[in-house]
C-alpha cells in the first residue's frame, strides 16, 4: 500500500456531529475521551465561554478543575474545600452559597478536565454531594476504563476532519495553508489540534522568514512542543535553521486555541 493511502484513514470524515452547545444542553452527565492533544481541553475551554456568554441563565454555577494539576488532593478532603479552597474562595457569603449550590445543584456543571485513576476518587465525590449536578470529564481512552461511569454520555473527541484542518488554517495562516494542505504528512498530522497549534506556530509573522521545508516545520514543532512544556511565560525567541524564527507567546497561543475551537473539533456519540 502506497504512504498516501496509509495516511488518508487517519483524518477524520466529515460527519454530522454534536457541538459544544449541544453537550451544555445535554441532561446526563458526559464523559469525553480522546487521545492526546486531540482537543479535549479546548473543548471544555470552549464550553465554558458559551456558558460565560449564554443569554440563559438558568445554570447558576460552572467550575473547572484541571486534574493535571490536582494530583495530590487527600480522599479525606470536603466538598467545601474542593470548591472554594483548591478551585475559587467567593469575596464574601461563601456559606450562603454553598448551602445555595447543595439545594440547587441541578442548576451546576463541574468540568473535570484531565481525569485519571489517581483523581478519580474527586469525581465520586462530586457525585456524592452533588447528586443533581451535571458533570463533564475528560479522560485518555486508557483511563476510561478505570472510570467505567454508568448511564453517563460517551463522546469520542476525534480532532480535525479535513475539512475543519482548512478551515482553521485559513484563520490562522491566510494564503500560506496551502504549503501544508498540499503536503500529505503534515496534512495528517494536523488531524490532532495541538499539532495544527504547533504547525501554525511555524508561520508567526509577515515580518520573519518563513521555513522553506517539511524538515524546518517538524523542527519548529519539536520547538514549540518544548516551550510549551516549560515553566517559563515570557516571550522567547527561538531561531530555527534556514533564518526561520518561532515566536511563541501565551497571548498567541490562546488566539490559536480559540480558532481551533471555531473550527470545530470532530466529536463522536
Amino acid at each position: 500500500m502506497c504512504r498516501s493511502k496509509k495516511l488518508r484513514p487517519y483524518i477524520p470524515e466529515s460527519k454530522p456531529e454534536i457541538s459544544p452547545s449541544d453537550l451544555l444542553k445535554h441532561n446526563k452527565n458526559i464523559i469525553l475521551v480522546g487521545k492526546p492533544g486531540m482537543g479535549k481541553t479546548v473543548l471544555s475551554h470552549e464550553m465554558l465561554r458559551l456558558w460565560s456568554e449564554r443569554d440563559n441563565k438558568d445554570l447558576d454555577y460552572m467550575f473547572y478543575f484541571d486534574m493535571r494539576e490536582l494530583t495530590n488532593i487527600p480522599p479525606t478532603m470536603g466538598l467545601e474545600d474542593l470548591l472554594f479552597n483548591v478551585y475559587c474562595e467567593p469575596d464574601e457569603g461563601k456559606d450562603e452559597i454553598l448551602t445555595d449550590m447543595k439545594s440547587h445543584s441541578d442548576n451546576l456543571i463541574i468540568i473535570l478536565d484531565g481525569v485519571t485513576d489517581f483523581t478519580s476518587l474527586v469525581v465520586k465525590k462530586f457525585e456524592k454531594n452533588l447528586p443533581l449536578a451535571k458533570i463533564i470529564i475528560t479522560c485518555r481512552p486508557e483511563d476510561e476504563k478505570d472510570l467505567c461511569p454508568k448511564d453517563w454520555l460517551r463522546v469520542e473527541v476525534k480532532g480535525f476532519s479535513e475539512e475543519t484542518i482548512s478551515r482553521y488554517l485559513f484563520s490562522v495562516l491566510g494564503d500560506d495553508r496551502r504549503k501544508v494542505l498540499s503536503n500529505l504528512e503534515l496534512l495528517t498530522l494536523c488531524h490532532v489540534p495541538m499539532y495544527a497549534l504547533m504547525v501554525a506556530a511555524s508561520f508567526p509573522s509577515e515580518d520573519s522568514l518563513q521555513p522553506r521545508t517539511v524538515t524546518e516545520i517538524y523542527i519548529n514543532i519539536v520547538r514549540s512542543c518544548l516551550q510549551m512544556n516549560s515553566n517559563k511565560i515570557k516571550m522567547k525567541n527561538l531561531k530555527a535553521p534556514g533564518g526561520s524564527v518561532l515566536r511563541c507567546s501565551r497571548e498567541r497561543k490562546a488566539n490559536r486555541r480559540e480558532d481551533a475551537a471555531d473550527a470545530g473539533i470532530s466529536l463522536q456519540i
